[in-house]
């Protein structure tokens, strides 16, 4: 009788780490999975040709989903299956495997959903998403952002009632809910804002996430928070947007608090920048505010462009349009008001439907960031279904806003900012980076070597790391460098720095992937700059 295990029907993470624990982690977890698909999941045979490899060096490090960098030298792309990889092994496999002696004979949900699973070659891949992304209405990612109270859900929440979004038992609810509460205003804001909390304060805390539909495009609506204490949970929507709607208070002296001092409109143009939104709606709300004033809508947009212009933004790339979120006016048709007849250009809806999605990489190998979690009772590692808008779907594509049932050992396996990946293509890890990075006019005191800093990103959510070293300091618009191995870097300085992490982190190069590669770095309480990643160390 064979001195191991039979795991030829059984899950494919349960042969790993089964194997990992008769070599004693004396060998890289990609050795491992070569061995096993060598010899069809024979956990026998891989051991045996493990033990007598003669190079017995193990780069193996214990991670958690996705906590470390993508290797685009992978030379398969076509097949795809998910890996989740854990930060320190886990004594749950080790357990399950022991319960379950007896059931070697029977097929797990892993190996069935494996043959189920046909690959598809790149080309096939490209056709299909033609077929499904490209053929009809094209699909966007909106994130809308602005200053605390500017009146983002509202607009949202009414925008979709107009659009038949929202049953009239749902608005009828709200409206008397909101009416009792003393809050008759909200009554469109409480379609996207549904928690107690969320209510109590008045403030959207989280990202929430909603669809619509226009004549030309699908489109998934990032409602980000903009009050300072939830700026973390803006740049997690800002790293999915295609496109962003700024949405501005007209109201005398809401405009100038939010923008000129010490407000979140500047911080959040930074941001949308920073993470790779190139295109903009400068929304100018509460028009009926200021008498629906074609003067106070010009001069907040003159300063707004002025602004947007210099942090990165094209001109062709920004729209203007002034509205009233309570009362609709030209959000999907222009206002009746006399007073606000001035205005000719396109209603909001209009814009949106004429704007364009960023490039989809689809020919990259699978990386998903998780950005919420919903635990449930569940067994193995494998994933059982894909979801869209709660529908489910036989594949997703680069871009997509997505959910996954993931099966799982134990319920604390997965966390918000991890990242699955291609198994055949697994992501590395590393605590040390070389990053370019530009400062903001927000930088009070210089950066220095050994100076502490909170990194954001599509897969870092406020990770603690330091500055290790400073390499030199670059033009920001020629790109060259002006000195080398400087001894601080001031506010609105552009700079190259290498960056060590408190763990390892997942990490991208921006030449890789724009996505995965950019972060912004901030203090406790305000964004100091941004970065790319350029070598990871």
């Amino acid at each position: 009788m064979s001195r191991h295990r039979n795991f030829r029907n059984r899950d494919f993470s349960e042969a790993i780490d089964y194997v990992n624990d008769v070599l004693n982690n004396s060998k890289s977890r990609n050795e491992i999975i070569d061995a096993l698909k060598k010899y069809d999941n024979d956990v026998e045979k891989a051991v045996d040709l493990l033990l007598n490899s003669r190079d017995s060096h193990s780069d193996s490090k214990p991670i958690q989903i996705g906590s470390g960098a993508t290797n685009y030298d992978c030379k398969d792309e076509k097949k795809i299956e998910v890996e989740i990889t854990k930060r320190q092994p886990s004594q749950a496999a080790s357990q399950k495997l022991n319960a379950e002696k007896n059931l070697e004979g029977q097929e797990s949900p892993l190996a069935k959903s494996t043959k189920k699973n046909t690959s598809k070659s790149l080309e096939e891949i490209k056709e299909v998403y033609k077929q499904q992304r490209l053929t009809n209405k094209l699909h966007l990612n909106l994130i809308i952002a602005g200053h605390v109270d500017a009146g983002k859900s509202t607009i949202i929440g009414h925008l979709l009632s107009l659009l038949g979004n929202v049953s009239q038992k749902i608005m009828h609810k709200n409206e008397n809910e909101a009416k009792k509460a003393g809050k008759a205003s909200f009554m469109y804001a409480w379609i996207l804002d549904v928690t107690e909390e969320e209510r109590k304060r008045g403030v959207t805390i989280d990202v929430g996430q909603y669809r619509f539909e226009t004549e030309k495009r699908i489109v998934n609506v990032l409602d980000a928070p903009g009050h300072r204490d939830f700026i973390p949970n803006m740049i997690t929507g800002a790293t999915k947007a295609d496109f962003a709607l700024l949405v501005i208070d007209a109201t005398s002296g809401e405009f100038e608090s939010g923008f000129e001092s010490g407000g979140q409109t500047q911080e959040h143009i930074l941001l949308l920048r920073s993470l790779g939104v190139h295109q903009i709606v400068i929304v100018i709300n509460k028009m009926d505010n200021v008498n629906y004033s074609q003067e106070r809508f010009n001069d907040i947009v003159l300063k707004l462009k002025k602004f947007l212009k210099q942090v990165g933004f094209k001109e062709e790339s920004i729209q203007t349009v002034p509205c009233s979120g309570i009362h609709g006016d030209n959000l999907v048709k222009h206002s009746d008001i006399a007073a606000f007849k001035w205005f000719k250009g396109s209603t909001l809806i209009n814009v949106i439907d004429n704007f364009q999605a960023l490039p989809r990489q689809i020919d990259k190998p699978f990386r998903m960031s998780v950005s919420d979690c919903y635990r449930g009772q569940t067994t193995g590692i494998f994933v059982s279904d894909i979801l869209i808008e709660d529908e489910t779907r036989t594949e997703a594509f680069a871009g997509d806003v997505v959910s996954l049932n993931v099966q799982l050992l134990d319920g604390s396996e997965i966390f918000i900012g991890n990242v699955l990946c291609d198994i055949s293509c697994p992501c590395k890890v590393s605590d040390k980076f070389e990053a370019r990075v530009v400062t903001f006019g927000t930088l009070e005191v210089p950066l220095l070597k050994g100076s502490s800093i909170l990194l954001y990103s599509v897969c870092m959510m406020s990770e603690m790391a330091f500055i290790t070293k400073l390499c030199s300091q670059v033009d920001k618009t020629r790109n060259e460098i002006i000195k080398k191995n400087p001894r601080l870097i001031d506010k609105n300085k552009a700079a190259i720095i290498r960056i060590k992490t408190e763990r390892p982190v997942c990490l991208e190069t921006f030449e890789n992937s724009k996505e995965f590669g950019r972060f912004v770095f901030r203090s406790e309480h305000q964004t100091l700059g941004t970065g790319i990643v350029e070598k990871i160390l």
